[in-house]
């Protein structure tokens, strides 16, 4: 089966441009119970794996259409996708998207018809698209729900601190990146990113000069009004001989209450190399919740533009997601937000 787009320049509501596409031959699949036609492992029932119940499931007549197959999110892809013989059924789902309220977004980029719907309880945008393909006359549905843009929680709000605004009894090192307040499930609590400038660990005899810069996290408790330390993250990029990178993405810092269980999530990330060119920076995600911390390690991405045919090339980008993330009682809510997130701060330099 030949590659279809699945999410494309269309997120205008996130701020980011998203781009990307599938090959279903490389998907492992198996006969679907209803049409007798190739259908993905993990599913035993049609649409059991619909992303949100918010989502129509598509119907003619009054009757549930089926699918020829679907695809379930992997690495970099957030969407789930659903195969159809023929074009049929697109304008009748057209009529069910707007029905339920979704918002007609016409023709953007490759996607022929995308269509949005930001829900007000929690603040999330659901985003559909629908393609045509002409190669294997198939009509492909795909879904995702962002998170990023979405109204946290009522009982959450945090409030940004300034140095001066920070208790004597809590010490860092390095000059600080951010602070922020909020009170949740656990208490009162302070969140601060400090970065060090960096630093000549060792001079050799030949001038060759070594350097390191650090990265710190932490999070603070107030228990019987003293301010406790609950973890710290601590980085560094040692002993490097060009230019050492050791800092955080400022702007993908975000505490959030996505599941709402009244426990803040502590999301941070931040980059390190230490190179004499263009090529990525290593990558690092984490997000804390409760006693709970999960990862995501990989790559920024970079684009160069070959001076031979002018094609522009992308390098890096990959990532791993830790054992928490991957583990199947984890939320899904969370593993969206993090590739999101990952997605959006992915460009590098």
């Amino acid at each position: 089966m030949k590659k279809i787009a699945f999410l494309t320049a269309v997120a205008a509501f996130a701020g980011v441009v998203f781009s990307g596409c599938g090959n279903n031959s490389s998907l492992k699949f198996k006969t679907s119970q209803v049409t007798d036609v190739v259908k993905h492992p993990e599913v035993t029932d049609h649409y059991v794996d619909l992303p949100d119940k918010d989502f129509p499931i598509p119907m003619t007549d009054g009757k549930i259409v089926p699918y020829n197959w679907m695809r379930s999110p992997e690495e970099y892809d957030i969407t789930t996708s659903y195969g159809y013989t023929g074009r049929n059924l697109m304008k009748s789902y057209q009529e069910q998207l707007k029905e339920a309220g979704f918002l007609d977004n016409g023709n953007v980029g490759r996607v022929e018809s995308l269509w949005i719907f930001k829900r007000s309880e929690d603040g999330a945008t659901l985003v559909v698209e629908l393609d045509y393909n002409k190669d294997e006359a198939t009509t492909v549905i795909s879904m995702y729900v962002n998170y990023l843009n979405r109204d946290e929680q009522a009982t959450i709000r945090p409030h940004q601190l300034s140095e001066s605004d920070l208790p004597g009894d809590i010490g860092y090192q390095g000059d600080l990146v951010a602070a922020w307040t909020y009170a949740d499930k656990t208490g009162e609590n302070i969140v601060l990113l400090a970065e060090t400038e960096a630093m000549v660990w060792d001079e050799s005899d030949d001038g060759i000069i070594l350097s390191n810069k650090d990265v710190y996290a932490h999070r603070f408790l107030k228990v019987d009004g003293q301010w406790e330390e609950v973890w710290r993250v601590y980085d560094v990029e040692f002993e490097c001989i060009n230019h050492p990178v050791a800092e955080f993405v400022r702007e993908a810092f975000t505490i959030t209450d996505l599941d709402g269980d009244g426990v803040a999530e502590i999301w941070l990330m931040y980059i390190k190399s230490c190179r004499g060119d263009v090529s990525p920076h290593n990558m690092f995600l984490r997000m804390y919740e409760g006693d709970g911390v999960y990862t995501m390690t990989g790559e920024t991405k970079i684009t160069l533009r070959s001076e031979e045919d002018g094609i522009e090339y992308a390098y890096g980008g990959e990532y791993v997601m830790g054992d928490n993330f991957l583990n199947q009682n984890t939320s899904r809510v969370f593993v969206d937000y993090a590739k999101n997130l990952w997605k959006k701060h992915i460009q590098g330099e």
